[in-house]
């Protein structure tokens, strides 16, 4: 059977003619941490130190779409820096955790920015503007 989790398909479609997007530490770790909660993966990001959860948080609000070239050169990037028994692991643990559907993963994104934004309003966060 053949793998389709978003980082399976990211490896294994074709992107000729696309280029990724350059990305900076932050959006790398936003990227993974956002394809991590697609993938379910159960994460604890309250065990984090507060500055560094109001980073992540911060630049997944206010990232959109990532393209699949990029996606798949930021995952690339993540597996080269693992060593080869956990990249092995972690594809093991997406596979039995099976597809998850487009609509759920829309569904944990905005849930997500949902709970940034209230938070935003609340006075909880504070989120940085870009410098345009």
């Amino acid at each position: 059977m053949q793998d389709e989790s978003p980082v399976a398909l990211a490896r294994i479609t074709p992107v000729s003619g696309l280029v990724p997007r350059r990305t900076t530490p932050s959006e790398k770790a936003a990227i993974i941490v956002r394809l991590m909660l697609a993938e379910g993966a159960p994460l604890s990001l309250a065990d984090m130190p507060e500055q560094h959860q109001t980073r992540l948080a911060e630049q997944m609000a206010r990232m959109g779409l990532v393209d699949r070239a990029t996606l798949a050169a930021v995952v690339d990037a993540v597996f080269a820096a693992l060593s080869p028994r956990m990249v092995q692991q972690l594809r093991d643990d997406m596979a039995a955790r099976g597809t998850v559907t487009p609509k759920d993963a829309d569904a944990a994104f905005t849930a997500i920015t949902t709970a940034i934004r209230q938070l935003e309003a609340a006075g909880e966060l504070t989120l940085k503007q870009d410098d345009a």
